[in-house]
């Protein structure tokens, strides 16, 4: 179960770095431009290697600063199935047309009142509009929860019929620089002209400043400069994301990342072996015990102390802390964060007593909200 929902997790995130022609704008050439979207293709490009905080690119060495810029939003590529799925509210879809059975590659989108759907030039649909055999671009946000169920779900926020002319689409936290916007994810800056077209969700006309809001951004042809810029042809300003402009916020108050590869020094291990008690603030929770070279920590009562949100889901024995953000299944040593790689840690959770509990290093090393002093694992509060 873990390896495969680890390989679909890995599918869905190389799916998304290349859907170059709706999420993120790559350089290419003027025959290119005369194909229909869903045939470019960036796989050509050359791949850069990341060692540290040097970058091979073809062979050559290149100092680079580590990225912080993320995308509000995800995207996949699939083609609709079966539009009257058998269960109420979900399209199945698949990203292997050839292999559509193969539940490897079936990406179940959830739909809701919210879920927006457009064709590639901006043109309103309905999800009546949707076939089995249409291909779509699924645009989930980045920080929306993800069930650790197979298949894979998603929430679909918006969804794009692509057609067969070319039109090119990002949706993405917009901020206002001193020539426009640029996207969270810096892949794109827009500049509106005169009859550029600019409504709410509602089809209605905008005339509010697009800072700080999630857009969708629809655009035909962009210069070949990083971030890529573009006069778009429709925007749609889908509001407010708070927790995305928290994470933009810290990103840019982070410290930035040298631009030389650093001496290379072994950092210090941290052991979670031995600990007799976790501190909150002026809490002290001692009801914890040694396994596997670690030490096992109430979850719930470390977490609600320390500011996060704690759901119990029945169906699938998981927990999920701060709707989806974090998360983890009973029994299975594969910890979640966000839309990243399961993480691997010293035990899996498991229930004591109707209490579920986790290895220390949960709160060190995914939720990064907790350091070890002596003999105490000490938590900080949000």
């Amino acid at each position: 179960m873990k390896k495969n929902l680890i390989a679909i997790i890995a599918l869905t995130a190389a799916l998304a770095a290349s859907t170059s022609a709706f999420a993120d704008t790559v350089q290419i050439s003027e025959e290119e431009l005369n194909k229909p979207v869903s045939t470019y293709a960036p796989d050509a490009m050359p791949t850069p290697e990341i060692q540290g905080d040097i970058m091979l690119l073809n062979g050559e060495e290149t100092d680079v600063a580590a990225p912080v810029e993320t995308a509000s939003y995800i995207s996949v590529d699939v083609t609709v199935v079966k539009t009257d799925s058998d269960v109420d509210g979900i399209i199945k879809t698949t990203t292997d047309v050839n292999n559509k059975d193969d539940q490897n590659n079936t990406v179940n989108l959830k739909i809701t009142d919210d879920t927006l759907v457009y064709d590639n030039l901006g043109n309103k649909k309905a999800l009546s509009d949707l076939t089995d055999g249409s291909k779509i671009t699924v645009f989930t946000g980045s920080y929306e929860p993800t069930p650790l169920i197979l298949p894979v779900q998603y929430t679909a926020n918006v969804i794009i019929i692509n057609g067969d002319k070319e039109g090119n689409v990002n949706a993405d936290t917009y901020l206002a620089d001193e020539e426009g916007y640029t996207n969270a994810a810096n892949t794109l800056k827009i500049a509106a002209a005169d009859d550029t077209k600019i409504v709410d969700k509602d089809e209605k006309e905008y005339k509010g400043d697009l800072d700080k809001n999630d857009l969708i951004v629809f655009y035909g042809v962009s210069t070949k400069s990083i971030p890529a810029q573009t006069t778009p042809t429709k925007v749609v300003v889908l509001g407010k994301n708070e927790i995305a402009l928290k994470q933009i916020e810290t990103a840019k108050n982070a410290t930035p990342a040298p631009t030389a590869a650093p001496e290379a020094t072994e950092a210090p291990k941290v052991s979670y072996a031995g600990l007799v008690n976790v501190v909150i603030g002026d809490k002290n929770v001692s009801d914890v015990y040694a396994k596997d070279n670690t030490t096992m920590v109430p979850l719930r009562e470390v977490a609600e102390a320390a500011g996060f949100t704690v759901t119990w889901d029945a169906e699938n024995r998981a927990v999920i802390l701060n709707d989806g953000v974090y998360s983890l299944k009973i029994g299975e040593n594969s910890y979640v964060k966000g839309k990243m790689m399961p993480l691997t840690l010293s035990a899996a959770p498991e229930i004591v007593n109707d209490l579920t509990y986790v290895p220390a290093e949960f709160f060190a090393e995914v939720t990064e909200s907790a350091t070890v002093d002596g003999t105490s694992l000490v938590v900080t509060a949000e």
